[in-house]
């Protein structure tokens, strides 16, 4: 069971052990002869440093903060867009984008992909001639 007070009574033992981590798969990359032997090798300190980094996310109610701080942010992949929206405005946000998306491309597409530490993805298919007004 999580319990934020011994994650932030312990900060500073989580913080050396992400540091060590990060260092320990930079130099694992670094040395890296075989890309996917640095796959598999990787894998659990990756998935231990995800875990570190969400114990202390929670403890410190990063979710909470951003979702006050930030209504979306997107980042641009490609030609794929993510929006990440704060789960308690979610709905409310992704209601109001889709009517807007539509109202310029009835073909355009919305959909929701994933939820990612309490924060909802919503991936939409992008062209710029979906989007042009020529």
């Amino acid at each position: 069971m999580f319990n934020k007070n011994i994650v932030l009574e312990n900060i500073d033992q989580y913080s050396d052990e992400i540091c060590r981590k990060v260092k320990f798969l930079a130099e694992m990359k670094n040395n890296a002869e075989d890309e996917t032997l640095y796959f598999a090798k990787a894998s659990y300190p990756i998935d231990r440093l995800y875990a570190l980094i969400k114990d202390v996310e929670d403890a410190l109610d990063f979710n909470q903060i951003r979702s006050l701080q930030y209504s979306y942010s997107v980042a641009v992949k490609g030609s794929l867009d993510e929006i990440f929206l704060p789960v308690g405005n979610a709905s409310t946000i992704l209601s109001s984008f889709q009517k807007t998306i539509k109202a310029f491309n009835k073909n355009a597409k919305l959909n929701l992909v994933n939820v990612l530490r309490g924060s909802t993805i919503l991936c939409f298919d992008y062209s710029s001639a979906n989007y042009s007004d020529k």
